[in-house]
């Protein structure tokens, strides 16, 4: 007989396996990957783009709001107005986080004596608008666990990253091999977090009190 407790527990153990499955193949993709490159790619590339890496990390803790969590929390999160409230910040952090990255690009390529780093972190700004425009679909489906897709798109991304950072470094094995990737990625899950959610439109909008709330989160 069908029953609320029924379906909610249906729909939990579905989100459970989609996030166990998740797991498990996100983890063979990165240790394939790791496999694959640091076979083809020189050691001083990983150590570059590491830098790389501890930047973006660095300006992400230091910008987060709490989009994502918001959205999966808030009491408003599967309100159209809210949701639109998040994703207008998230491209504003985007663009903020881009720009901070940007600036520090020559100082940091001064302060290691890296020259590749004046061309690799504006690089990777511009990636992370691309990040920055992806659809707030993907917390909205976490918020309903509607999983699926969502870990889908993931995946898909981690997939695009190896193929194209090992299509990359058969032929030129440096850090652009691994910047290759690392663009596939964000361009790949930006453009599914649009496409594999028909029913779902992200869409530029602004609630003061749904940013006061975000923002107090």
């Amino acid at each position: 007989m069908f029953s609320l407790k029924s379906l909610l527990g249906n729909t939990f153990w579905r989100a459970s396996m989609w996030t166990a499955a998740g797991f498990v193949i996100g983890q063979f993709l990165r240790l394939l990957s790791n496999l694959i490159l640091t076979r083809l790619v020189e050691p001083d590339a990983f150590g570059l783009m590491a830098i790389v890496t501890v930047v973006i990390i660095g300006v992400e803790m230091t910008t987060d709001l709490g989009l994502d969590t918001s959205i999966v929390q808030n009491r408003r999160g599967g309100e159209a107005d809210f949701v639109n409230t998040a994703w207008t910040l998230r491209i504003v952090r985007s663009l903020f986080m881009a720009a901070i990255v940007a600036v520090v690009a020559m100082p940091l390529a001064d302060f290691y004596s890296e020259p590749q780093l004046a061309a690799l972190l504006p690089i990777v700004a511009v990636m992370i608008i691309v990040s920055g425009l992806g659809s707030n679909a993907l917390a909205v489906a976490q918020r309903r666990l509607w999983l699926g897709r969502s870990t889908c798109v993931s995946l898909a991304g981690q997939l695009a990253s190896t193929l194209v950072a090992a299509t990359w470094a058969l032929k030129w094995p440096s850090v652009w091999a691994l910047v290759a990737g690392y663009t596939a990625s964000a361009v790949v899950i930006c453009l599914l977090s649009h496409l594999a959610f028909p029913g779902f439109k992200s869409r530029l909008g602004w609630s003061l009190l749904a940013a006061r709330e975000i923002v107090s989160f």
